[in-house]
């Protein structure tokens, strides 16, 4: 038959003190030294600004009939309207295609802040100095190209 009221041996009760001791020195060690288990919690609200805007070029591909001499130009007004949310530069570029005048390429850059709108002048000239009769009765091929990005 067993003893009821037997004494526990003094090694267990060691051993079960240093067990205590070792698990609270473990949950100070994880608080104290590991920071990097600190969590937080946010939340986001940003939207993506509209990139938009609007020309009064009424076709992809106009056929204009321009006369022009030695020494004359001739000036082609561009509507740009900024409709988006960013700041826009906007640049109208002239290519002469085929180059059978002596009409040079230009370019021209604008800046159009948000919500407004701007008027680009182009000027297409023909230079006084060239008027060599062979340009006589020639025709040319000049692109108007619009490009728009976003300033940052």
């Amino acid at each position: 038959m067993i003893k009821p009221n037997m004494k526990t041996p003094a090694i267990f009760r060691v051993g079960l003190a240093l067990l205590c001791l070792m698990l609270f020195s473990f949950a100070l060690m994880g608080n104290l030294y590991a920071r990097y288990t600190v969590s937080d919690a946010s939340s986001d609200g940003a939207t993506v600004a509209t990139f938009s805007f609007s020309d009064d070029l009424s076709e992809q591909s106009l056929t204009m009939d321009l006369s022009l001499a030695p020494g004359e130009s001739e000036e082609t007004p561009i509507k740009v309207v900024n409709n988006g949310e960013v700041a826009l530069k906007c640049v109208v570029k002239l290519d002469n295609l085929t180059n059978n005048l002596p009409v040079e390429d230009k370019e021209v850059t604008v800046d159009i802040p948000m919500g407004e709108e701007k008027t680009v002048t182009l000027e297409l000239e023909w230079p006084s100095m060239k008027n060599d009769v062979s340009f006589m009765g020639k025709t040319d091929i000049i692109r108007i190209s619009v490009r728009v990005e976003q300033i940052d």
